[in-house]
């Protein structure tokens, strides 16, 4: 905790680790925190809505937060796109949740005037060429992304066009 960082990756959470997590988030008298990395974690959608509903309205800041292979959907991708707004998320990784990036509820977070958001890792989840030109048409003026992966997916040469 010296480094303000979380890490949890490769340990198997259970909504009750999840809902102490987040007590302990909103209880500590840290409300920065540096790093977030629940990667490989197994969380699924309702770990992501545990921590959705646990910190949005903490008035916590965590620059950096992993969610890499959870098993996520695109039933996540609203909760995600809040927890990336409300927590002033700077970095996001998304990367390995298979069809996470289909849903437009999370490319909300890029047209939300208070997104702090500069990097976004969407990484080998399926994300098609309809998906990815739903994405770049989010991303419009004003934002502050600095940084999109979305390489190993399945976008071919008709979303480059749009």
């Amino acid at each position: 905790l010296n480094n303000k960082i979380i890490n949890l990756v490769s340990t198997r959470l259970l909504p009750s680790d999840l809902e102490c997590l987040t007590t302990f988030l909103t209880c500590s008298s840290h409300k920065e925190w540096k790093q977030l990395d629940v990667r490989l974690c197994y969380i699924q959608d309702h770990g992501v809505q545990i921590l959705q509903r646990g910190l949005t309205r903490s008035n916590i800041t965590i620059t950096e937060v992993k969610l890499y292979s959870n098993d996520l959907t695109a039933v996540s991708s609203s909760a995600i796109s809040d927890l990336t707004i409300n927590c002033k998320v700077k970095r996001l990784w998304i990367n390995g949740n298979q069809i996470v990036g289909e849903d437009y509820r999370l490319y909300l977070m890029l047209r939300d005037p208070s997104t702090m958001l500069e990097v976004l890792h969407m990484r080998f989840i399926k994300l098609s060429s309809i998906g990815a030109i739903k994405l770049f048409s989010a991303i419009g003026e004003g934002n502050k992304l600095k940084e999109l992966r979305i390489d190993n997916n399945n976008i071919t040469d008709e979303a480059c066009d749009a």
